[in-house]
């Protein structure tokens, strides 16, 4: 963290670069580091007559390694440069199809080394070869320049969020549960939907950032695009007798939360940030609760903008039982503590927490096997409004807030938690 500031640096990589010739030319400076940070550059160990630069005027100046080819008889010397890069921001790096990759190798003439993705869970090197000195420098300086647009990119994922988990009640999540088990039995019916509305056409490509695992139908073998697109047909035969409606879209019970903020953290020390920051806010939290405990009534179905009948996601209104929004401004005073730590992006700063509780949402539709569709299909909510639209849950404590780690789960069914704080309950109003 910076110096002083309180803020957290927008940083993307470290980088480490290394020459065993003591005379090289050695300051290159990236424009994208973080200023000030002491710890950013992390040193290959040493070896021989290699030597490192340290931060330079509070930019990262480093070196580069240069050693000889294996043919001895023409005695040609390579220049390598290794890049951190968080396994995130790899897909940056690559393009789509790899076509990020080979612009910067051609218009540089250099060679990329990038691990796949799946293969990588933290970070992870980009190593950069060629001939010239300077061909890897401009390589370098294009990788972190794709990297900085990358992270202001809406490609990028969100990876994390602050929640407050509804799932601790678990007669709520009995209920939740009933409900979809009500609804995939009652939507089982014929409704006729043309393919041009399920636009099956653009079925047939899998998502790759949400499945790092899936590849493009283009690229794969005869065999391979059948399979997937025998799924599809088949998942999309279902959809026509069931009003676009599968077990895949519904929010697991045990996962049943309210969102305050949406993060994207690419790299552990954000992480470590962010739950250092959810920490700090907990004295706000408690003088905006006044130190007593908030109740909320869970009630009423809607679906988030547009029509119910091409409806994206379903969710339960959340109301405070005091009306007296106290809840409303301890998820503003969470939010206001990461702006200043400077965790959320300018483009996510206009967040305003909205009280609410999803239950279905088309992001997490899925063909077999686990693949997911590239554009969001829509579902008929109309049937489901008029037969559970005004559904009460129920009243509910809100006991605690998490750093939620997105698609990650704990034993307990819920998002992996890592880091929370706890609200004021009836036990902590008596004690004090």
């Amino acid at each position: 963290m910076q110096g002083g500031t309180g803020r957290f640096p927008l940083e993307t990589t470290s980088a480490r670069w290394k020459r065993n010739d003591n005379n090289a030319k050695d300051k290159f400076t990236f424009p994208f580091m973080d200023r000030g940070n002491s710890d950013i550059l992390d040193p290959i160990p040493n070896s021989g007559n290699d030597t490192f630069s340290a931060l330079d005027s509070g930019e990262a100046s480093v070196q580069i390694h240069e050693r000889s080819s294996e043919s001895k008889e023409t005695g040609a010397k390579t220049f390598t440069a290794s890049v951190m890069v968080d396994s995130s921001l790899l897909q940056f790096v690559n393009g789509r199809g790899g076509k990020i990759k080979e612009s910067i190798e051609k218009e540089t003439d250099t060679k990329l080394s990038i691990p796949l993705p799946c293969e990588v869970k933290a970070g992870c090197c980009v190593v950069v070869e060629g001939s010239f000195e300077e061909s890897v420098e401009a390589a370098v300086r294009q990788i972190h320049m794709v990297l900085d647009e990358g992270i202001k990119s809406p490609d990028l994922e969100y990876s994390h969020f602050i929640s407050l988990p509804l799932a601790v009640h678990p007669a709520l999540v009995d209920q939740v549960a009933k409900f979809q088990s009500s609804v995939l039995a009652s939507m089982n019916v014929e409704k006729q939907v043309t393919d041009e509305e399920l636009n099956i056409e653009s079925l047939a490509t899998v998502n790759e950032e949400e499945d790092p695992e899936a590849m493009v139908v283009d690229s794969l073998g005869s065999d391979k695009v059948a399979d997937i697109v025998g799924s599809v047909s088949e998942t999309v035969a279902k959809m026509k007798n069931s009003w676009g409606i599968d077990e895949s879209i519904m929010v697991k019970p045990k996962t049943i939360h309210i969102t305050v903020l949406m993060l994207k953290l690419w790299n552990q020390d954000r992480i470590a940030a962010a739950a250092e920051t959810l920490q700090r806010s907990m004295v706000k939290v408690h003088q905006v609760l006044e130190g007593r405990p908030v109740a909320v009534r869970i009630k009423n179905l809607e679906c988030m903008r547009g029509s119910p009948a091409k409806a994206h996601v379903l969710y339960a209104h959340v109301e405070e039982i005091n009306r007296d929004n106290r809840l409303i401004r301890a998820c503003q005073a969470i939010i206001d503590e990461f702006v200043r730590a400077g965790l959320v992006l300018d483009a996510d700063k206009r967040q305003k927490p909205k009280l609410h509780a999803t239950l279905m949402n088309t992001r997490h539709r899925k063909m077999k096997r686990g693949r997911t569709f590239q554009k969001r299909i829509p579902f008929d909510a109309t049937q489901i409004l008029l037969q559970h639209g005004s559904l009460d849950f129920g009243e509910h404590l809100i006991l605690q807030a998490h750093l939620s780690e997105r698609f990650q789960y704990g034993e307990n069914g819920y998002y992996n938690c890592l880091g929370s704080i706890g609200f004021p309950t009836v036990t902590s109003l008596l004690k004090s």
